[in-house]
């Protein structure tokens, strides 16, 4: 019930009583007028029934979500939940339907974009409005009855072909960076892995290294930490080949020294920039559009963004992972090998990684058969 009384500065005010967390609370509104104060109120009436905007549950959402989850899931969020601010801000959470949800679904997926893509996006979704009904701004998840088309490109990357994987092995010592993507793939390594290795886990008599940590990227996403495997399986020992060998003990560093980092890892910032300096060095980009902020229309206080061509990576550090599997499935090694040299959790995904391998040997065959008169 609203309350209306004049206040001693002249001001006319009405209360509202609310219920906030569980506790009932007095809002106020205020007019010059017994009508001004009341057309606040009735406004300020006619959102709440209208319900809350999508933005600000999302960016409630994300406050509360973001300091629960690893940097990796953040960075893996980040387009998904961009996307859903573009598509849906300026609509009440209350009145957005499965149909509004499985028309966006739809529309990224007639761009092309890959089903693990489009999950990801429905699972942001999808947990914007469980946060809405725990808020109480719905009662029934709209995005749970949304469905991913069939038939979306599957988002496993590539092998890099022989020509590219050539031009890293040898390339190793001629640039400044070209260890790195070598050791990927010679070693499977993720790209925390070997970022978080040091001198002292590699055994030069044994021939073996140990994988015992791996570097995340905390904060703004650039600094470095230091964080343990995610299962028991990620902890293990790799084969330190000969030809790996070979090229880093001249190079051995102070037991406790990082290989690439020296006394700290390298930065998330440091390391993308050396990671794309070697790949536009050695041949291993290709040229891209892209948009940018017009220089010359800010200086003028404006916002313009014009299409420019850059030079952009072609291949990524998970794909030498890719490439290391490759090898393994070529030279006959077991499944349930593979699985520990790439410390994988479950057998299923390296099972999954050779049937993905072995797809695309068949087809091989079958282009060289069709080739045959």
């Amino acid at each position: 019930m609203s309350k209306l009384k004049k206040r001693p500065d002249g001001l006319y005010q009405v209360f509202v009583t609310v219920e906030e967390d569980g506790k009932r609370k007095r809002k106020a509104f205020y007019g010059h007028t017994q009508q001004e104060a009341k057309e606040k109120m009735m406004a300020w009436k006619e959102a709440q029934s209208a319900g809350r905007m999508f933005e600000v549950v999302a960016d409630e959402w994300q406050r509360k979500h973001w300091e629960e989850i690893a940097e990796g899931t953040k960075t893996s969020y980040n387009p998904s939940y961009n996307r859903a601010l573009e598509e849906f801000s300026g609509h009440s959470i209350k009145t957005i339907t499965p149909m509004d949800l499985q028309r966006s679904v739809k529309a990224m997926a007639s761009k092309g974009y890959a089903h693990h893509s489009v999950g990801i996006y429905l699972s942001v979704l999808t947990q914007i409005f469980d946060h809405a009904i725990f808020k109480q701004d719905i009662t029934i998840n709209p995005a749970a009855q949304v469905k991913i088309p069939k038939g979306l490109p599957s988002s496993t990357r590539e092998c890099p072909d022989n020509d590219q994987l050539n031009i890293i092995r040898h390339n190793v010592t001629e640039h400044p960076f070209g260890l790195f993507p070598y050791m990927l793939l010679y070693t499977g390594f993720r790209r925390g892995e070997l970022l978080a290795l040091q001198w002292q886990d590699i055994d030069f008599g044994k021939r073996t290294i140990s994988v015992t940590k791996s570097v995340t990227y905390a904060g703004t996403g650039n600094t470095p930490e230091i964080k343990e495997p995610k299962t028991d399986a990620g902890t293990r020992d790799v084969v330190l080949l000969d030809r790996l060998a070979a090229v880093l003990l001249p190079l051995r560093g102070k037991p406790e020294e990082y290989i690439f980092g020296g006394k700290e890892p390298l930065t998330m910032h440091v390391f993308t920039r050396r990671w794309r300096n070697y790949c536009i060095d050695v041949g291993l980009f290709e040229w891209k559009e892209v948009l940018r902020e017009d220089k010359k229309a800010a200086k003028a206080g404006k916002k313009k963004k014009v299409t420019v061509l850059v030079k952009e990576p072609i291949i990524t550090p998970h794909q030498l992972r890719h490439a290391y599997a490759t090898m393994c499935y070529d030279l006959g090694i077991k499944a349930k090998d593979t699985q520990q040299l790439l410390g994988h959790s479950k057998i299923e995904v390296t099972l999954d990684t050779y049937t993905h391998i072995s797809k695309k040997r068949q087809e091989s065959v079958a282009a060289l058969l069709n080739k045959a008169e």
